[in-house]
Order: structure tokens, then sequence, then C-alpha cells
């Protein structure tokens, strides 16, 4: 039987295509307010998990911000990379981040949480790629 996270990754990956037509309607409404909550200035690095198509990660590298964005589902990832050539985009799980701790001055997660099969995990993943005094929403 597939896991809550596989059933999601595979979900992800097979809906990559569609979701500018989809869900984007919804989900890019809030991302303004979710960079007003970070407050990212020019040369922040800023952290985008479930980066999806890449949406949020390009708002903010529109800002002058150093993005990179992970996402679990490779699809997605390849979205959001051709979308968004100025980000970096990795292919990972938010929960067992590989990226370096106290690396971000911000981190972002737009519409992600609810998809966590371990939202703690992801959220404590998040904190630790965080430098001191780094935001998160």
């Amino acid at each position: 039987m597939a896991t809550f996270a596989e059933i999601e990754r595979d979900g992800w990956n097979d809906r990559a295509d569609s979701y500018e037509t989809t869900t984007a309607r919804a989900t890019t409404q809030a991302i303004p307010a979710l960079l007003n909550s970070v407050l990212p200035r020019y040369g922040d690095r800023v952290l985008d998990i479930c980066t999806g198509p890449g949406y949020a990660a390009g708002a903010a590298a529109a800002i002058g911000c150093d993005v990179t964005g992970v996402d679990f589902a490779p699809e997605m990832v390849r979205t959001a990379a051709r979308r968004f050539p100025d980000c970096d985009f990795v292919t990972g799980d938010a929960t067992a981040l590989d990226l370096q701790s106290d690396a971000f001055d911000a981190a972002i997660c737009n519409f992600g949480v609810f998809h966590f099969d371990e939202p703690e995990e992801a959220i404590s993943e998040a904190a630790r790629g965080l430098r001191p005094g780094g935001r998160y929403a």
C-alpha cells in the first residue's frame, strides 16, 4: 500500500502541467501576503518549500532574492526550473531537507503544510535552515 507521501508526490507529478490552469488560480493570490510576512530584502537567501511550479520562488526572485525552491515531485521541479530560470530548484523532502543549517534569511511554504504527513518535522527542518533571526511563513 502506498504511503501518504507517495500518493501526494505521484499526484503532484501528474498535475505539474495543469497546475497553472487549476490550483494556481487560488494559490498565487496568497503570494504577496506570504512574502510580506517574511519581509524579504534584495539579496536575501529565500527557501521556497513545496515550491510546486515555482510561483512564490519567482516572486521572491523578482524582488532580488537568491531563491532555492524544493519540492518532492520531480515534474514540479522541472516545471519550476523552466518557468523561473533565475532560481535554483531541487527535488527533496520537506521533512529531511538536504541543506546547510543557518543558510537562509527566510523560508516560505505556500499552501504546502497540509500536504505533509509529518508537518512538525517539516517546520522543524525549515527552522533548521534559517539563520539566526530568520523568518518563516
